[in-house]
Order: C-alpha cells, then sequence, then structure tokens
C-alpha cells in the first residue's frame, strides 16, 4: 500500500487525477521513484519549509550554468544565486524566500509514498520537487483559485482501522507459558501471498478484503463479529457444555495485526460485499499480538511452505507469580 502524509491527503481531492498547471508550476499527487535529492530550506511568513529537489535535476542545473555540482567547490553566494535562479518560479508563486543561512543538505525521498510532486521548468532545464514540512499556507497561495473552484481544503480525515492477517486460539496457561523466541503458529484469514486480510471497521463490524498491487481494497465478506469470520477458517475450539472448565482453560481469540489501512469515511457509508474502494496506509515491520483488542506482544512473521507463524520479538504478559 502506498502511505501518504496527512497534510497531503487534501490536495489528493483538489487537484485533478493529471494534474493541474498554475502559472509556471505543474501540480500532480503521485508516487516519485526512490532516489538521492537536494534539500533547500524557504522561508515563507515567519514559518521555515523544506524543498526537495531530485539531484539529477540539481546536478544538471549546476553543470550546464558553472561545469561542477560539487558542493564543496562552490563559492556559498554563488551557490545560494544558482538555487535562487532555479527555485524562482516556485519561490515567486509563493511569495517564499530561499533561506541563505541554510546550505543545501543530501536527502533521498521515501518509498512507497503518495506525494504532491511540483515541476517546473528554468532555462529549458526542468526541475522535480516535493515539499516537506509544509509552512502553513503555502501551498494554498499556490493553488489559489483552483482550490476554491473544487472541493474543500479539509474533508473529513480518513478513518484508520487495524490489518489482521490471522488468529489463534490460546489457553491463559498456554499464554502465560510463552517467552521471546518461541514461534506462535498461526490460522490466516486467506492467503497472505496474494493480499487476503481481515480488518475491523467502526462499530464493530469486520470484513474479509483483497489488497491489490494498485491500492485498493476489495470487500469478499462483511460480518457482525470476528467469531464469524473465524468460523469459516479453520476449526475453533468449543465447549459442549456438559462438563466443568476452569479459568485458565478457556481459550482465547488472539489476533495478529500486519498494520494499518486508511479509507474515506464516506466511502464506509453504504458499504457492501464487493465493493472495491481506493485504499492508503502501510504494513508494519512487526506483527502485532492482540488479545480482546490489548497488546500483548510483538513478533516477526515466518512462512513455513504453505503455513505460518510468528516468532515472539517482544512479549508484555506478566506472569502469575502468586
Amino acid at each position: 500500500m502506498l502511505r501518504i502524509a496527512n497534510e497531503e491527503r487534501p490536495w489528493v481531492e483538489i487537484l485533478p487525477t493529471q494534474g493541474a498547471t498554475i502559472g509556471e508550476l505543474t501540480l500532480s499527487m503521485q508516487q516519485y521513484p526512490v532516489q538521492q535529492g537536494t534539500l533547500f530550506t524557504i522561508h515563507y511568513h515567519n514559518e521555515l519549509g523544506r524543498v526537495w529537489i531530485a539531484e539529477q535535476c540539481w546536478q544538471r542545473w549546476c553543470e550546464g550554468l558553472i561545469g561542477t555540482a560539487n558542493r564543496s567547490a562552490i563559492d556559498p553566494e554563488l551557490l545560494y544565486g544558482i538555487a535562487e535562479w532555479g527555485l524562482a518560479p516556485l519561490l515567486q508563486a509563493s511569495d517564499a524566500t530561499l533561506c541563505q543561512n541554510e546550505p543545501p543538505t543530501s536527502c533521498s525521498n521515501l518509498p512507497h509514498q503518495l506525494a504532491l510532486h511540483i515541476k517546473w521548468t528554468v532555462e529549458e532545464h526542468e526541475f522535480h520537487s516535493i515539499i516537506f514540512t509544509w509552512p502553513t499556507g503555502f501551498l494554498r497561495n499556490i493553488v489559489g483559485e483552483l482550490s476554491a473552484e473544487r472541493q474543500q481544503i479539509y474533508p473529513a480525515p480518513p478513518v484508520v482501522v487495524p490489518v489482521y492477517l490471522g488468529w489463534c486460539q490460546l489457553t491463559l496457561i498456554e499464554l502465560e507459558s510463552i517467552e521471546i523466541g518461541m514461534g506462535v503458529r498461526i490460522h490466516c484469514f486467506g492467503d497472505i501471498r496474494l493480499g487476503f486480510f481481515a480488518i475491523q471497521l467502526p462499530g464493530g463490524i469486520y470484513a474479509r478484503v483483497l489488497l491489490t498491487e494498485d491500492n485498493t481494497m476489495k470487500f469478499d465478506e462483511l460480518v457482525q463479529d470476528i467469531e464469524t469470520l473465524l468460523a469459516s477458517g479453520s476449526p475453533m475450539s468449543k465447549s459442549d457444555g456438559t462438563s466443568s472448565v476452569e479459568l485458565e482453560q478457556i481459550p482465547q481469540q488472539v489476533l495478529f495485526e500486519i498494520g494499518r489501512a486508511s479509507l474515506e469515511i464516506g466511502q464506509l457509508r453504504q458499504l457492501k460485499t464487493g465493493d472495491v474502494l481506493p485504499v492508503g496506509g502501510c504494513f508494519a515491520p512487526e506483527v502485532t499480538i492482540r488479545v480482546n483488542d490489548c497488546i500483548i506482544g510483538q513478533g516477526e512473521l515466518i512462512a513455513c511452505g504453505n503455513e505460518f507463524m510468528v516468532r515472539i520479538t517482544r512479549w508484555y504478559l506478566c506472569k502469575n507469580t502468586a
């Protein structure tokens, strides 16, 4: 799944899919390839922001003007003048200024990130940029009338929901005996290699979903409780109700969370099985282990052929020493 910063999310609603040209700038929401770049500090209404320029663009600009892009070999005042000239369309459109006492630094952009991409041309040199740490109102000043003609700049925030890859049942005695380094076998909600998971929606609704590479989520099944999804997978342990059982022997439902997904509130109001919705969010580096919505540990997901297990790396349950 692609990730998107909260401050950039409104621009998905404002900008057309194909992007928009405003004066000398072309703005679009897109995934930008991970690469090295140069970071410049700008000043806007007593606030500081950062402008990231792709290294290839900056290198060609410097070499075309003075024959080198080696910052250590360029006089600081000359470097400032070269940068100010190259950033001129962006600075003029936003009424921002380039900070002379903050030298440019090297910085890579983020992988799997949907970001606002701004492009312009100076002297036949094309610049590609991303804004880090936006000053308040900076981009609204650039967009101007475009945002007024389209949707509001601050729509309702998305709903962030947990994404579960599987489950298991463990008694209190079994949970108490778990230690770091041990493995716990899990039952998956579907083939996770193909993108099948389960999510928990607002109101206690659960869904079996398919996440695709083009950042969409298909809803295969909607149920009122997690037990329905669990029952449709591997068999659950059930008591026949005719014999007594000790509290420590009652199976507990353990869920394994692999990440978070974000969905727009409006898209959830008339949700039904078979719907396909755009989705944001990200997968976590470790699996989070939950019982009754409480985090009890974390671990690494390990594949064993067609079976999966989680090796415990952190465990938060205290042993009963009474």
